[in-house]
């Protein structure tokens, strides 16, 4: 009789417990229920600040741009693909007066390439907070549920599109995907998906274009999965004299950090265990020519892979009094990019070493307290040249931290010996000039549908004036461009889409340009450009005059000009 009791009171427990959870459960749907819904004017009013748009590029002139949100105070979360194989960015979101607020991407604090997430850091340069979005508390939606995508679509800032969940979350090969029907475009990759309550409940990452709204977001449980493998790492460390790199970020790794003191080659230590004084052998100082002998010796052929198919190399490097020349090869898929670089040692301001990405690679890096030309060339016939400017070179290093370190340690030796000297080059402002003028005045070329001759080409220190005039069935016209150098940002010499060869110039700000119409009645206008095209008949000339406007790009630059 006692045991049928207890076997009455047991189930009674357990029904009680399960009227209890039954209980809870609803009260939990209740308080969602009430919790307040808004409408899309007030999720686009309250929730579009902390949505930016991230543009991003290689240093190869590839740049790629996306979406993402402020998920913690100065962390923003987006896609992978977004930032993957670029190595600088900005930030930037439209403001309520429309002014855009932007800042440099910091560091790359966590990447997980399957999921394709990734978190960021940026360079917070006012003491404001960083409006941040909430995850959902429940990671569960229902089909038909509203959403709100909040995102950047071909880069129009601010932008918000409604729609609802289409199905079940889908599994793929390496991760889950909510199909959602809400209207996404190329760079609204990165966005934030938000229910009706304003919580996070995916991140936008695809869509099949060969449909119509079959888009997809990365639901809100892989993002929790994401920042609690990024919360229970170990602290990220790195060695650096300054840990950020000019217009760019670190993409940390978490290793331990190697004390300095303990791989010093330059002393050795004695210590008297009665007067515990210490006493150092001094060894004696190396000479500029063995210091620029050992590094050429280390770093020539020096490379990392970033994968089996993407390899970095230091293909040359050479020292001439204190200027170094550097060249670069990057084999990527069988194919060759060259960077290179010629620069004064004098104007060396900083030196650090870093692990970059989230293979296991190193680089030492050099930061000048003025912009530098970077060339690039690729390696097949005919390929195009382009210059642009920047205020670093990396140098990839075999993994060896204290070969890194001391290789930094040399590069800071040197920038004391050359601090006192003087920046000399091959060529001066007005003898570069004067061999452009005299390579490009009076030249006429011929392309599929256009014959341009340029009839005057004149410098005035930085200032350029350039007359062109350009001829197409039947039309006649001249232009007059007026633009100062030191507003250049890029050159360029390669083949457009008809097989003709010319030289692009673009610059960070608009000029003057003039056009005269010579046939009927004439016409005289004046607009604002920010880039000049000069064609010419052969390969080889527009890359030498390239070279020539290469020089130019650093000659007339300004120090307070942005490499981005």
């Amino acid at each position: 009789m006692k045991k049928i009791i207890k076997v009455f009171l047991l189930i009674g427990l357990i029904f009680n417990l399960a009227q209890q959870a039954e209980s809870q459960r609803k009260n939990t749907q209740a308080k969602n229920s009430k919790q307040k819904t808004l409408t899309a004017e007030q999720i686009a009013d309250k929730f579009l600040p902390s949505i930016v748009l991230i543009v991003c590029d290689n240093g190869k002139g590839n740049f790629s741009q996306g979406s993402g949100f402020f998920i913690r105070q100065g962390m923003i979360l987006t896609n992978y693909h977004v930032i993957e194989s670029m190595s600088r960015g900005k930030v930037k979101i439209a403001s309520e007066d429309n002014k855009a607020k932007e800042w440099w991407i910091d560091k790359i604090l966590y990447t997980d390439s399957k999921s394709d997430l990734a978190l960021l850091s940026i360079i917070e340069t006012d003491k404001k907070k960083t409006p941040t979005l909430s995850l959902s508390v429940t990671d569960k939606t229902n089909i038909g549920e509203a959403v709100y995508v909040l995102s950047n679509p071909k880069g129009l800032t601010g932008t918000i599109s409604q729609g609802i969940v289409s199905s079940r979350v889908r599994k793929t090969e390496d991760n889950e995907l909510l199909q959602i029907d809400a209207p996404i475009s190329s760079g609204s990759s990165g966005g934030a998906v938000l229910n009706v309550r304003g919580e996070v409940v995916g991140i936008a990452t695809s869509s099949l274009s060969s449909g119509q709204n079959l888009n997809f977001a990365i639901p809100s449980a892989s993002i929790k999965s994401f920042l609690k493998t990024y919360d229970s790492s170990p602290i990220p460390l790195t060695y650096s004299n300054k840990p950020k790199m000019p217009n760019g970020w670190l993409s940390v790794l978490r290793k331990p950090v190697i004390a300095e003191e303990s791989i010093s080659d330059n002393e050795s230590q004695e210590t008297s265990s009665g007067s515990q004084t210490t006493k150092t052998e001094e060894k004696p100082k190396v000479t500029y020519e063995e210091i620029t002998q050992d590094l050429a010796t280390k770093l020539k052929g020096s490379k990392f892979k970033n994968s089996e198919k993407s390899i970095q190399t230091v293909s040359n490097i050479s020292f001439t009094g204190c200027s170094i020349n550097v060249k670069t090869a990057w084999i990527m898929n069988d194919e060759i990019t060259y960077k290179s670089y010629n620069v004064n040692l004098n104007n060396l301001k900083d030196v650090s070493f870093t692990s970059f990405s989230r293979e296991i690679t190193m680089s030492v890096n050099l930061e000048f307290s003025r912009n530098i030309v970077e060339r690039t060339e690729f390696g097949w016939f005919e390929a195009p040249f382009s210059a642009s400017l920047t205020k670093s070179i990396r140098l990839p290093v075999t993994i060896d931290y204290p070969k890194a370190i001391k290789i930094s340690k040399q590069f800071e030796q040197l920038k004391g010996l050359c601090s006192d000297t003087q920046n000399t080059s091959n060529l001066t402002l007005k003898e570069t000039t004067d061999w452009i003028i005299d390579k490009v005045e009076g030249t006429k070329s011929y392309t599929t549908d256009f014959i341009f001759k340029y009839e005057r080409l004149k410098f005035s220190q930085c200032d350029m004036t350039l007359i062109k005039r350009s001829q197409f069935e039947g039309s006649d016209s001249i232009y007059t461009y007026q633009a100062n150098l030191k507003f250049l940002r890029k050159v360029e010499a390669a083949k457009n889409v008809s097989g003709n060869w010319g030289v692009w110039l673009e610059f960070g700000s608009n000029f003057d340009v003039n056009r005269e119409t010579l046939v009927y009645f004439g016409k005289k206008e004046s607009f604002k450009e920010d880039k000049i095209t000069m064609f010419f008949d052969d390969s080889e000339k527009a890359k030498r005059v390239g070279y020539a406007f290469a020089r130019l790009l650093e000659l007339c630059s300004e120090e307070t000009k942005e490499a981005f």
